[in-house]
């Protein structure tokens, strides 16, 4: 928070002294002494509910955390009477949990809508921020009061400010979690876009990242059930980011030479080939989607917009280029409207201007045929199916402004029963 500073050279000596002392000619607040890997932090268990949820818990590599590791899940803050923390968002877009073991503390809390998150942007980047008090900028804000005993969970994004009424000490903790993944790395966003030092950041934000896609590219392989439908939709999200990382790392696109470097820095080695990586979660998941198991078609949309907005400003011509020719692809059209038992497999060209003959919405799958006709063991690229999938959607808004009734007349359609 810029409206605090740091105070070097202290110690736990000198800060207990302070704390327990009867003069204070100054009001101190401790709220970075991370606990993780101290004897006193081996005695504290975390909620379930964030064990469970943590990903470093789950799945940052068990033999790296000797080495390093996001040293953000314990921490102990100790506050004095009348501290102050201004309005700010947990780094990267983390929840946090907060058990208040002494005194009490207030929370003013502002919800992370888009509206908000614009005005929280523009704020924090003010010469004015120190003279503003953030919540007379947004509509609705919210007070909790905790006392000793109590235990919160703040969830992603929450714009907070914290009041300390009486010394206290507090054991929290932050983690990145499957829930709201979209949250993550709009906040993530922020911070790049406003020069968030990187010290102030969470450590290893894009490494997590791809430690969570291969973690979810296995899930998505033996158990998709598992999943639910909001790590499903945070999933579109994180294949669309880690997407954007491999094509500024590739040839052909406009990242210095700096930016390049510590992308492929904070790729694990675990992960030898992220391109692969990123091609495999983005066609698993859209597989997941296509056959109807989550019905968000229209976010679906503008996530293919976004990865093509990235792909022109990538790579120029190359997106023109990588839906040209005369490769096929076959489409698994479910006809929900209909009958939804009932699936059609039909052939479609690149070039081809057909539609399908029934009213949207549909639910489809798409894969590559070889010049003989036969289905390809190469999967259609991430941009061919985002081109695909936008051709046909845009067909489909232009017949639904037409009558119902001229869509039944199929013959009036160049589609190839199989």
């Amino acid at each position: 928070v810029s409206t605090q500073q740091e105070i070097p050279d202290w110690n736990m000596y000198k800060w207990a002294t302070y704390f327990d002392g009867p003069k204070r000619d100054q009001v101190l607040n401790v709220i970075s002494l991370e606990v993780s890997d101290t004897s006193f932090g081996k005695s504290i268990v975390r909620p379930r509910i964030v064990r469970e949820l943590d990903w470093v818990e789950n799945m940052w590599p068990l033999h790296t955390k000797n080495i390093e590791y996001p040293k953000v899940q314990l921490y102990c803050l100790m506050s004095i009477k009348d501290s102050f923390t201004d309005f700010h968002i947990d780094f990267g877009g983390t929840s946090v949990f907060y058990h208040v073991i002494k005194g009490s503390k207030v929370f003013y809390f502002v919800p992370p809508t888009p509206s908000n998150l614009k005005r929280y942007s523009r704020w924090i980047s003010s010469p004015e921020q120190s003279m503003t008090f953030f919540a007379d900028l947004v509509k609705d804000s919210y007070e909790v009061k905790l006392v000793a005993g109590n235990t919160m969970i703040i969830p992603t994004g929450w714009i907070h400010a914290v009041y300390t009424p009486d010394d206290s000490i507090v054991i929290g903790g932050n983690f990145l979690q499957g829930f709201n993944i979209r949250g993550q790395l709009a906040v993530y966003d922020i911070e790049k876009r406003t020069n968030v030092p990187i010290k102030y950041r969470f450590p290893y934000f894009e490494k997590m990242c791809w430690y969570a896609g291969k973690y979810y590219n296995e899930i998505l392989k033996e158990d998709p059930l598992s999943l639910s439908q909001w790590e499903l939709k945070g999933i579109v999200d994180l294949a669309l980011f880690l997407l954007d990382l491999a094509g500024r790392f590739g040839s052909g696109n406009e990242s210095t030479t700096e930016e390049q470097q510590l992308i492929k820095d904070n790729i694990p080695e675990e992960i030898s080939d992220p391109t692969r990586l990123t091609k495999r979660l983005s066609r698993r998941i859209n597989r997941i989607i296509s056959q109807g198991n989550v019905d968000f078609e229209e976010e679906l949309e503008d996530k293919n917009h976004n990865l093509k907005s990235r792909s022109d400003n990538n790579s120029g011509k190359a997106w023109e280029n990588s839906v040209s020719g005369s490769t096929k692809i076959k489409l698994r059209v479910k006809r929900r409207m209909v009958d939804e038992d009932h699936e059609r497999r039909v052939k479609w060209t690149k070039t081809n201007n057909s539609v399908p003959p029934r009213p949207s919405p549909y639910n489809y799958s798409i894969y590559s045929y070889d010049e003989n006709d036969r289905e390809s063991s190469t999967s259609p690229t991430p941009e061919e199916i985002v081109r695909v999938e936008q051709i046909i959607k845009e067909k489909i808004r232009e017949f639904e402004k037409e009558k119902l009734q001229k869509l039944e007349e199929t013959e009036k359609f160049h589609w190839e029963e199989i």
